[in-house]
């Protein structure tokens, strides 16, 4: 009984193995996903203009402009979720840095808020 027990876990495990080498790794791609938003004050709720957006995974960078919004599209995903750091930068204003997951065929709307020093 022991044997046939062992013989079908060996088969089951084999055959996990097999079917798992049989997928081809190198053809994984994730959908763009997407970061979206506005820079605000916290205080007044204002929008601020002249913040620089980073994503430092990405190494790029985003200047707001008169409305305040900002964009990073088509983030290729090395993997279905991925965590990045944003980060917000503005003279006279703190340093924000949020952290985010991203998910594939997603877009994140964010607002960040500023608070000035």
């Amino acid at each position: 009984m022991k044997k046939i027990q062992i013989s079908t876990i060996l088969f089951l495990f084999f055959l996990a193995i097999l079917i798992t080498g049989c997928q081809d790794s190198t053809s994984t791609e994730y959908v763009d996903s997407h970061i979206k938003g506005f820079t605000v004050d916290s205080v007044s709720r204002a929008v601020l203009d002249s913040v620089t957006i980073s994503v430092t995974e990405l190494s790029q960078s985003y200047k707001t402009g008169s409305t305040g919004y900002f964009q990073f599209l088509n983030i290729h995903m090395p993997r279905p979720t991925w965590a990045v750091t944003l980060v917000a930068n503005r003279n006279g204003y703190n340093t924000r840095t949020l952290s985010l997951n991203l998910v594939q065929e997603d877009t994140i709307n964010v607002n960040v808020g500023m608070l000035h020093y």
